[in-house]
């Protein structure tokens, strides 16, 4: 069996050019997306935090995209797979809460005042509260579609 170095000349340099071509195919960035930019209302009230979502409205497309929403209620997401697409949003996090009784106290040696919590603040609560159904893929009412390239596209959720 020959190798790639084996091969005489002008056949070596084709195959080798072949083999590049395969090899390169599977590097593609040729799958579809959309920029979008917007807004995220409820009624007439922005939605002020949480992480806006989508997914293929056909879970066998497969596209999605995500975003958080600042305190205005603005995103800015990249979608890949553009499509039919329901949107939700899953609200923040809330901060972890202590059993009642445990008080966590710093080292002595640590130069920590004993009321000092340490780390990031914990993340701020949204004032606007979507209807549950809002918060969940499989309950949203919600679908948009979305064509490739840059888009502003404003979401509003009915209260």
């Amino acid at each position: 069996m020959k190798t790639c170095l084996q091969i005489p000349g002008q056949r070596r340099g084709w195959f080798c050019l072949l083999l590049v071509a395969v090899a390169s195919a599977g590097c593609s960035s040729s799958t579809a997306k959309t920029k979008l930019t917007g807004k995220v209302m409820l009624g007439t009230q922005p939605v002020d935090g949480g992480t806006i979502i989508f997914v293929s409205a056909d879970p066998k497309e497969g596209g999605h995209g995500e975003a958080p929403i600042d305190e205005e209620g603005n995103y800015t997401a990249t979608v890949i797979k553009p499509g039919k697409m329901k949107v939700y949003v899953a609200p923040p996090t809330p901060p972890p809460k202590l059993p009642p009784g445990v008080k966590i106290t710093p080292p002595k040696d640590s130069k920590m005042p004993d009321n000092a919590t340490g780390g990031s603040p914990p993340p701020r609560v949204p004032k606007v509260v979507l209807p549950k159904k809002y918060t969940d893929a499989s309950t949203t009412d919600k679908i948009v579609e979305l064509e490739p390239g840059n888009q502003e596209l404003d979401i509003e959720f009915k209260k």
